[in-house]
């Protein structure tokens, strides 16, 4: 199980530094790169939502309802509603991102700013949830060796 826990906290550094540079970049106020910010956006719709969800849901998940289906499901039901969350937000953010960038306007408007940051602000709670939570009690779980070669494989190929 650590060996698959820590692939999905790998995963997670690697959205972390984006977070990171996302912040950075709005530090710059008004003359934020909203270029930039799209890009970092993109990151977040093709990884974080297409393969890192992914494996969480699919592999971790439906792993550890195998396990006990009802002793974690109100917790995991919970970060997979954030996970659907954090998607549509994505996408509504990437609209606004692409309307105001067609417009060419030197200023960028502030509710643009503040739903960034507030992505950025619940994007690093749902990792913290996930870590503190969910990791500790698949760790907690038993499982073979065959079982978690079985599963990194099913991670990888996501």
């Amino acid at each position: 199980m650590k060996k698959i826990i820590r692939m999905l906290t790998d995963d997670h550094l690697q959205i972390i530094e984006s977070i990171n540079e996302m912040r950075s970049l709005l530090k710059n106020g008004s003359k934020v790169s909203l270029m930039k910010i799209f890009d970092i956006f993109s990151f977040f719709e093709e990884f974080t939502s297409k393969e890192h969800h992914q494996r969480e849901e699919r592999v971790l998940y439906t792993w550890m309802l195998m396990q006990n289906e009802n002793s974690d499901s109100s917790l995991i039901r919970k970060i997979i509603a954030e996970h659907e969350f954090f998607e549509n937000k994505i996408n509504e953010i990437k609209g606004m991102l692409t309307s105001f960038l067609n417009v060419n306007n030197n200023q960028t408007p502030t509710s643009l700013l503040y739903e960034i940051e507030m992505f950025i602000v619940k994007y690093e709670e749902h990792i913290e949830k996930e870590e503190k939570f969910i990791f500790e009690i698949a760790d907690g779980l038993k499982i073979s060796e065959d079982e978690t070669l079985e599963l990194v494989e099913k991670m990888s190929t996501l």
